[in-house]
């Protein structure tokens, strides 16, 4: 199980730990299933705000945008 990922308040560490957890737990999954999963996982206004400024449709693109945050 993924934990979610609270942004408001979050540390590199915390974001690398849920970042570790979901590539690891969404491996051999459709890119689709995998950004959904993404999606429930994130919590908090900034990465609210953040997820719905973002035009996001692989996961490469994801991987690339979350960890340049």
């Amino acid at each position: 199980m993924i934990q979610p990922f609270y942004t408001d308040n979050s540390t590199v560490d915390k974001a690398r730990a849920f970042w570790d957890a979901l590539e690891l737990a969404t491996v051999g999954l459709d890119e689709t299933l995998r950004l959904s999963a993404f999606r429930e996982c994130l919590k908090g206004k900034s990465g609210e705000e953040w997820w719905m400024c973002s035009r996001i449709d692989d996961f490469e693109t994801l991987r690339v945008r979350f960890h340049n945050q």
